[in-house]
């Protein structure tokens, strides 16, 4: 017993409240064992995932005490944060969100007479992987009479077939591969090129590696070879030298307006000496000549160190030539950020636009935006700092193509480590950061942290948009959110229009998340972060919550990608 609990013993004695103390200490034990023990709070992933807990000797207790308020989540089986957004009544009586799940949620659930959930998503690793495929892959459907017909091709002479599938020494077919195709292509006639998903297959038959490729995004596509061999093209469109490089000859049929469509079955198996997927460099990022002005947003309140690294990335370490940096103050009171304003409006890039009243994300942009000359508007926070010199010229130049609405950059923490590579929406409206803290050089499922492609959302601390297309779809809603969804509901809006968000790696920043804001740890902040769910649904109903730029064979599960049920 340590010196500090004997003193506490004492006093609680000497003030009658020992065998009250002592219950509220054994109910609090009893509450931390529970959770331990629920197959839902996993010790290990609690530690990794918050390292300020490295060394913390009861994850379980913290959660209990302080790890639900702050907004954590106990496992990647269960997502606090959403749990509370779905059941504002856990918040009104301040309960540990797994604990109402355990008392009442998972109860309700067993009395519902209703359909049982599928089961939960499991890690995408080879062993889930193998448990995944089971017994219940499904066979492939039967091709309907007049089907397309689709034949094996090993050199440029073609059989005669509608659609041919180049064989590759190094690839083997599922049995059901050739049906399969042959009912999807009879399904949609329009589809010029079906390419398939893939896995890695042992000389014992043991399949491994999944390669779950997502819808044809052109972006994603054009960096890395998601084609190989494991498709079936149109015999009319195809020409000499296609069996060679199927990527090239897929990426030539759509850039000339073919239809490319994928089928997400696992119909073709790597052999073991198989090489990997091949990866092309990125087209360059190319400016107008002149270059357009861009307009920095940045709101803030104090925080002058902050602030003051972010206007020395962009002023000082950033190459583009054009911009206008607009710190929209929300009454700072510090005397330090008086005086960084003061040295900062010496620079005559610089613009301070005043702004009173209670903190408002939303409105502060709009107001930096009613303000901006810029033909491009860059939305920073003002804990974003530069890593390379190039990273404006990348968003600028992907933010001026007609069918993009909006771009988004790759964010990491101090320690290297991914904060931000595009959002996925999900259940309750949460946009859901894809693969938060993955190594940065990690290059993610299919190439995903490592190529541009087209997202759901993408996060407002760092994001890009013509003028012209924020203003018509309508700026961002200042009214129900505030502070969180914003930028969803932005996103939301520009793909309404008929345009794009798009992710790109190619701009690459330092983000330390929510440094100014803090976590959304009290009562009335999850409860505003509920209402603004709540706000999403309402206005957006089921397209808030469907993520479309994935394979349907995976989910996303406390931010990390994950086998989807089947």
């Amino acid at each position: 017993m340590t010196p500090a609990t004997l003193r506490r013993l004492l006093l609680w004695t000497r003030s009658g409240q020992l065998r009250v103390r002592l219950r509220a200490w054994l109910a609090l034990r009893l509450a931390a064992r529970r959770i331990a023990r629920s197959g839902l709070f996993d010790e290990a992933w609690y530690r990794r995932t918050y390292p300020d807990l490295a060394r913390e000797p009861n994850p379980a207790l913290h959660y209990l005490r302080r790890g639900a308020a702050e907004g954590r989540s106990p496992g990647p089986g269960f997502d606090g944060p959403w749990y509370l957004a779905q059941h504002p009544e856990a918040l009104l009586r301040d309960a540990n969100p797994l604990l109402h799940y355990l008392d009442t949620g998972r109860a309700n659930a067993i009395r519902a007479v209703q359909t049982p959930p599928p089961a939960p998503a499991m890690p995408l690793d080879d062993a889930h992987y193998a448990l995944w495929l089971g017994a219940n892959e499904p066979p492939a459907p039967a091709p309907p009479a007049g089907a397309p017909t689709v034949a094996i091709a090993t050199t440029d002479a073609l059989p005669d077939a509608d659609y041919i599938v180049f064989a590759a020494p190094h690839l083997r077919l599922h049995p059901d591969a050739q049906a399969a195709i042959r009912a999807a292509l009879a399904a949609d006639p329009a589809i010029d090129v079906l390419y398939a998903d893939q896995d890695r297959i042992g000389p014992d038959g043991t399949r491994s590696a999944p390669l779950f490729k997502p819808p044809f995004d052109p972006d994603w596509f054009a960096e890395r070879d998601l084609i190989g061999h494991a498709a079936a093209f149109r015999r009319a469109l195809l020409q000499p030298g296609d069996n060679a490089d199927p990527w090239a000859a897929a990426l030539r049929i759509a850039r000339a307006g073919g239809r490319v469509a994928g089928l997400p079955r696992v119909l073709f198996h790597a052999l073991p000496d198989a090489p990997p997927p091949r990866t092309a460099p990125p087209i360059a990022a190319l400016l107008p000549d002149p270059p357009p002005l861009v307009s920095l947003i940045v709101p803030t309140r104090d925080r002058a160190a902050l602030l003051a690294r972010c206007a020395d990335g962009v002023l000082n370490r950033t190459d583009y030539p054009e911009i206008e940096f607009i710190v929209v103050d929300n009454d700072s009171r510090e005397p330090e950020t008086a005086a960084l304003l003061t040295r900062l409006q010496q620079d005559p890039r610089v613009r301070v636009l005043p702004f009173a009243g209670p903190f408002n994300w939303s409105a502060m942009n709009n107001a930096g935006a009613e303000a901006a000359r810029g033909e491009v508007l860059v939305l920073l926070n003002n804990d974003i700092d530069v890593i390379e010199p190039g990273w404006l010229r990348e968003l600028v130049t992907q933010a001026l193509r007609p069918e993009i609405g909006a771009v988004g950059a790759k964010l990491l923490y101090p320690d290297g480590t991914v904060q931000h590579a595009g959002m996925a929406l999900g259940q309750g409206a949460s946009a859901t950061h894809l693969c938060r803290h993955a190594a940065r050089d990690d290059p993610g499922h299919a190439g995903m942290l490592a190529a541009r492609r087209r997202v759901s959302a993408v996060t407002g601390a760092c994001l890009a948009i013509r003028r012209d297309v924020y203003w018509r779809a309508g700026g961002i809603e200042a009214e129900h959110l505030r502070v969180t969804g914003s930028d969803a509901d932005l996103c939301l809006r520009v793909r309404a229009l008929g345009r794009h968000v798009l992710f790109t790696p190619h701009a690459l920043l330092f983000h330390l998340e929510a440094a100014s804001r803090g976590l959304d740890a009290t009562e009335a902040q999850r409860a505003r972060m509920a209402a603004e769910r709540a706000y999403l649904l309402q206005r957006w109903g089921r397209t808030a919550e469907t993520e479309a730029f994935l394979s349907p064979n995976l989910t996303v599960v406390q931010e990390q990608l994950a086998l989807a049920p089947r």
